[in-house]
């Protein structure tokens, strides 16, 4: 039953997400654009600052533009919905954009994404392109998730074993400070010292500067520092120290694991966030670069096919963490 009800929220929570994003999209000006396919005798366009001119064969429309039809009526193509046609008749008028065009043409782009048809970018598919980009970002993402966790078990450990050195506290002080900053400050500091340059494609700083500046570090190193210094108190680490284990291995529990949980769950959005300043300040393509480009041509449909991608990812993660706290904490399997 949870699963399903997983599902379910996964699937509303997904529809609503688009549907917003489609909405937005659909009624900010200039992003909606229409092509005149056949313009017939007689029709006239209307601007939406009001000037008027006669209709032309291939001439775009955009959101608030109206066309009149002459007597011989006219087509108009959607390129924003994969070249739809829309018939005006003769004498009639027709608008472009409008709230009431929005549950429609979502309607007609769910049903063509459902069947795996999200448009094309630039004559490539844009799912054949979100396929080779969206890799790239998790490999970016992953990869900073990966050095985060590792970078602040690393920092306990030394803090752990030798909590008594001076030096070792500054080393933690620098570390941590340094997490602080932001991720626009990293690049450009990056790129300042020459470490990494734009248009030079994938490179390990690009997952240091992300794993560093998201604040995932701090958090992990925190969350980690807390539970490992709770646990080494208890009565059956001191016993297995007494026999001579490692307390390492003796000092993890389910706490511990619910909050890495919680930090890597709570941190996957500003993850994401911060992965779309990386692609773009570098030339990196990704998901990133590829929404940025297309937020910058108004490419509606490639805007489109990565925020799907993007919120498959998002919600995904919140309904798997949801999942994973109940296995982790019976209590709260219990209450559900």
């Amino acid at each position: 039953m949870r699963i399903i009800g997983a599902t379910t929220r996964f699937g509303l929570r997904l529809i609503g997400v688009t549907l917003f994003v489609y909405t937005i999209l659909f009624l900010t000006p200039g992003t909606l654009r229409v092509r005149v396919a056949e313009a017939g005798d007689g029709g006239t366009v209307q601007r939406r600052n009001g000037v008027h001119h006669n209709a032309e064969q291939d001439l775009t429309l955009v959101d608030g533009d109206c066309l009149q039809a002459g007597s011989d009526g006219a087509t108009l193509s959607y390129n924003s919905e994969a070249g739809r046609l829309v018939g005006v008749g003769p004498g009639e008028r027709h608008c472009v954009g409008g709230i009431i065009d929005v549950p429609g043409g979502y309607l007609r782009w769910l049903g063509k994404a459902v069947r795996g048809d999200l448009g094309h970018y630039y004559g490539t598919p844009v799912l054949e392109r979100l396929g080779v980009h969206a890799g790239r970002t998790l490999l970016l993402v992953s990869g900073a998730l990966v050095l985060s966790l590792a970078l602040a078990l690393g920092l306990v450990v030394v803090d752990l074993l030798r909590s008594d050195s001076r030096w070792v506290g500054y080393a933690i002080q620098s570390v941590t400070a340094v997490s602080g900053l932001h991720v626009i400050v990293l690049c450009f500091a990056t790129m300042g010292l020459q470490w990494a340059v734009p248009n030079t494609g994938f490179s390990v700083w690009l997952i240091i500067i992300l794993a560093v500046g998201n604040g995932t570090l701090a958090d992990y190193y925190a969350i980690l520092r807390e539970e490992f210094g709770s646990a080494l108190t208890q009565d059956y680490v001191l016993a297995a120290q007494g026999r001579g284990a490692s307390f390492l291995l003796h000092a993890t529990r389910n706490e511990m694991a619910l909050g890495l949980l919680e930090a890597t769950s709570s941190r996957i959005p500003t993850l994401i966030g911060s992965t779309i300043v990386i692609e773009w300040v570098f030339s990196y393509l990704g998901l990133g670069y590829d929404i940025v480009k297309a937020i910058q041509g108004r490419n509606f449909e490639m805007i489109m096919g990565v925020t799907s991608v993007l919120a498959v990812v998002l919600i995904g993660v919140l309904e798997s963490a949801g999942l994973a706290r109940r296995f982790l904490d019976p209590r709260i399997g219990g209450r559900s």
